[in-house]
C-alpha cells in the first residue's frame, strides 16, 4: 500500500483552526540568540523545542548561522534545559540534520494504522534505521508534521518533562511552530525568519500568506 501523502500544508489547514485566533507567540524576538541559559531559567524553561530552517540557519544550510553559533553551543551545554531538534524536513534532510547537530536529538513522528511511532536520531545512532522508515510508510504509514498537537508532548515523554507550561517551542513561522505549541499547551518563541530569500518562491508565497493570516485573526496582547 502506498504512503498517504500528508504534507505541511495539508496538516495545517487539518489542525491549526483549533488556534487561528491564538497565534500571537508567547515571546516575540528578533532571533534565536535571545534564548539564553539566563532567559531559560528567569521563564521557568525545562525543555527547548527547536526549528532549524529560518530558525538556526538558511534553507537547507549546511550549518548554523555564524551569528548562533556560540548562542546555541552555550545554551545547549547547560545542564539544566533538555533540547530537541524538531523539523518538517523531508527523510533525507533528517539523516543530515543528524550529522549538522551530532550532539542533539532529533524527533519525528509518524502514525501507522492509527498507532503512533515516535523516532529519535543522535547523530548516526537512530532508533529507526532507514529500511525500518521505508517499510513504515510503504505499509502506510505517514510523517506527521508541524502543526499537530501530538508532537510536542511525544517529545516531552522523551525528555522526562511533564508541565507543557515548562517547554518552549523556537521557530520563525506562526502557522507550524507557534501553532504547535500553542496546540499542545506549551510556550512559543516567534523569531524572525532567517535569510528568507533562500527559501524555494514556493514557501515564499507560503509564508507571506501566513503573515497576512496572521494579522487578519490576531492582535499583539496587551
Amino acid at each position: 500500500m502506498p504512503a498517504r501523502s500528508h504534507g505541511t500544508t495539508r496538516q495545517i489547514l487539518t489542525n491549526v483552526w483549533p488556534v487561528a485566533f491564538r497565534l500571537t507567540p508567547t515571546y516575540h524576538l528578533p532571533d534565536a540568540s535571545g534564548i539564553t541559559p539566563a532567559f531559560l531559567d528567569a521563564e521557568g524553561i525545562d525543555l527547548v523545542i527547536w526549528d532549524v530552517d529560518g530558525t538556526l540557519m538558511s534553507y537547507h544550510a549546511k550549518r548554523v548561522a555564524s551569528p548562533l553559533v556560540a548562542t546555541l553551543s552555550e545554551v545547549t551545554r547547560n545542564p539544566h534545559h533538555r533540547h530537541f531538534i524538531l523539523s518538517n524536513c523531508d527523510e533525507q534532510r533528517f539523516e543530515t540534520l543528524g550529522e549538522i547537530f551530532p550532539s542533539l536529538p532529533l524527533f519525528r513522528g509518524y502514525v501507522l494504522d492509527d498507532k503512533w511511532v515516535s523516532r529519535v536520531r543522535r547523530g548516526t545512532l537512530d532508533t529507526h534505521s532507514r529500511d525500518a522508515v521505508r517499510e513504515l510508510l510503504q505499509r502506510g504509514g505517514w510523517q506527521v508534521r508541524k502543526p499537530d498537537a501530538r508532537l510536542v508532548p511525544a517529545i516531552m515523554e522523551e525528555a522526562g518533562v511533564r508541565d507543557p507550561q515548562r517547554t518552549l517551542v523556537v521557530g520563525d513561522q506562526f502557522l507550524t511552530d507557534v501553532a504547535t505549541a500553542h496546540l499542545a499547551g506549551a510556550r512559543s518563541a516567534k523569531v524572525d525568519t532567517l535569510e528568507p530569500a533562500s527559501f524555494p518562491r514556493s514557501i515564499q508565497t507560503t509564508q507571506r500568506i501566513e503573515r497576512t493570516f496572521y494579522r487578519l485573526t490576531n492582535r499583539p496582547r496587551a
